[in-house]
């Protein structure tokens, strides 16, 4: 559940020259590259059922572990663009830590130039604010289930 949790924010590094984790036991959960700087974590990516290329395949990843974050504060974040921020920043590649799937993956055009150009994830956030609100109206005549 717990990977389920993090999905949202942590599949954006599949546009990204980062691994988030497929082919170790903890998938989504973390997320790293063999230049990352400043962390004592590591993984390595294995080619395994369900994850036979994953990126950066029997390298040695430093990076973040969020398998102690709590559930909760993981759902009251939301959809959470500041682990990326963080790997952008901290590989400090410019454009190269971009791949073109990142935009189908996140649906929008913008969310890449507001990272280059150093916005942080809630100012980011507060672009779909009103998209957010609208979309809400909209779905509660579908709603099965009370919110």
């Amino acid at each position: 559940m717990h990977a389920i949790y993090l999905y949202p924010s942590t599949c954006l590094f599949e546009g990204t020259v980062m691994s988030l984790g497929r082919g170790t036991p903890f998938p989504f959960e973390v997320y790293g590259h063999p230049n990352y700087r400043g962390s004592d974590f590591t993984f390595t990516p294995r080619s395994v059922p369900g994850a036979k290329n994953p990126p950066l395949l029997n390298q040695k990843c430093y990076g973040v572990d969020l398998r102690g974050l709590p559930d909760e504060q993981i759902i009251a974040n939301g959809f959470d663009l500041a682990y990326l921020i963080d790997a952008y920043k901290n590989l400090n590649m410019g454009e190269q830590f971009f791949t073109p799937f990142f935009e189908k993956l996140v649906g929008v055009d913008y969310i890449r130039q507001d990272i280059i150009a150093g916005k942080s994830a809630e100012e980011i956030k507060e672009k779909w604010f009103c998209d957010v609100v609208q979309f809400k109206q909209q779905r509660k005549r579908y709603l099965l289930y009370e919110e």
